[in-house]
């Protein structure tokens, strides 16, 4: 019996000693770096999607195309926007929204979130349309 005292004695003290340093790492996390692409890296590219007009859908492959320029401004190329080569416009983001922003255009709003390009503007015929798209 006494031996068997001993021995449970022993096997105490080591559990204890296993848990003792097990349990001493630091838990606290380090915080997540910022994402270092800019908002220009995580727009740009070819988008293909949906022009549609209420819940008409006008155009089922309607392509859109955005090219960086600096790290916060972009070129937006689509047909709506005519044959100049596109349009310029700055990106700025909020609560994980990318918006994109241009001043000399009034009647439109264009913004990416989940990865999703969304885009609504008001047509020449007073319609306002909607582009969903993705790449």
């Amino acid at each position: 019996m006494k031996n068997l005292v001993k021995y449970f004695t022993m096997l105490m003290m080591v559990l204890s000693i296993g848990m003792t340093v097990t349990s001493c790492g630091d838990d606290d996390d380090e915080p997540t770096p910022p994402d270092p692409q800019s908002l220009a890296d995580r727009v740009k590219g070819t988008y293909s999607g949906k022009l549609t007009s209420g819940s008409n859908v006008l155009e089922d492959a309607y392509i859109v195309k955005i090219t960086k320029q600096t790290d916060n401004t972009v070129t937006v190329e689509a047909k709506f926007f005519g044959d100049d080569g596109g349009m310029n416009f700055n990106l700025s983001e909020s609560n994980g929204i990318i918006n994109f922003s241009n001043s000399g255009l009034s009647n439109l709003t264009m913004y990416m979130t989940s990865g999703t390009l969304i885009i609504t503007y008001k047509a020449n015929s007073g319609n306002m349309l909607t582009y969903t798209g993705t790449r």
